[in-house]
Formats: C-alpha cells, structure tokens, sequence
C-alpha cells in the first residue's frame, strides 16, 4: 500500500493531529514526557504519514533548545554544536509499516524543507534503519556513543552539514570553480 509524507507546521495541525503525533514519539521512548507538549508546538515542521486510513509513522524537523544541543554534543565529544540550528528527530514507524522505506522518505522529506543545509540527528545505536536512512539524505555519523536516559541503550549522533559549510572549512573560494 502508497503512502505519503505529509510536512506541516505544529500550528497548522488540528488537535487530535498533534495527539497523533505525540503518541507515535511517546513510542519511540526517547522524549522526555513533561516537555514534549511545548517541543512539538516549537518543532519547525512535523511529518505525518498514513497508509491507508492508519497512522504509520511520524518525524520533524526541530528547534532544539541551544543548552540541550550543546549537551548532546559535549557526550558525543563533537564541537562546534552552534553550526547546527535544527534537529532532524522523532522518527518513529509503526512496527507493521517497518521495511517499506517509510523512514528514508521521513528523512528525505524533512532535509528537504531544512532552511539550512545544517542539521544534526541521534539515533539509537542499534537502529541500523535509521542509521542507512540519516545517511542516505547526507548524514554522518560524528562522535562517539554516548549513553540514553534509557538503562542500558546507547545513542549516536548523525551530521548533516551544508554546502557552505564545507566551502568554508576548507577555504575554497569561488574563482577556483571558474
């Protein structure tokens, strides 16, 4: 069966889409429940996707707070977390929906819209779907793996950086394309 990722702002959702949604993440068991109303209303683009009639998976691109994403990076052991301004996250497929290349589309939908090339990810270090899907639309792994709040389980960190990012780093300028 088709399906098809839907992208919309958190205030473009009606009520019972957003509880949709966050019941979907509070599956993924990696949000902290007492903050995850107001990250999703901040989130700059949520991604829905139905098969059929059912809810099948969600995703966002998110603002995360700059104290959390400093965090991140410091037990990643990865600089310069200021370079990354969203959070690619919340990616979550239904377990009957699993295989069917929903999450790659997620990804590729939410890089995508990005106003910025720039983005980070974490992923559970033993969800190689995830893993394949961050890294097919630019990803890469950064860092070492660091513990999640969940005994026992260990969380990546995935880069995207942008085009001129890369320039820049490398001291290019454009008379050399010339």
């Amino acid at each position: 069966m088709d399906f098809f990722v839907e992208l919309r702002e958190p205030s473009a959702c009606s009520a019972p889409d957003l509880d949709r949604f966050k019941r979907l993440v509070r599956k993924g068991e990696e949000v902290r429940l007492q903050t995850l109303d107001s990250l999703v209303s901040h989130a700059l683009v949520l991604a829905l996707v139905r098969v059929g009639a059912e809810e099948a998976a969600v995703g966002a691109l998110k603002r995360p707070n700059p104290l959390y994403r400093k965090k991140v990076f410091a037990k990643a052991g990865v600089a310069d977390p200021e370079r990354f301004g969203h959070e690619l996250g919340w990616v979550y497929v239904e377990e009957a929906f699993r295989g069917r290349g929903i999450a790659p589309a997620i990804v590729g939908a939410l890089v995508a819209h990005l106003p910025q090339a720039s983005a980070y990810a974490t992923s559970l270090e033993v969800n190689l779907p995830m893993h394949r899907a961050l890294e097919l639309h630019g990803f890469a792994r950064a860092g070492k793996p660091y513990a999640s709040t969940r005994p026992n389980k260990m969380l990546l960190l995935f880069l995207r950086t942008s085009v001129d990012d890369v320039y820049s780093e490398a001291a290019v300028t454009p008379k050399e394309f010339t």
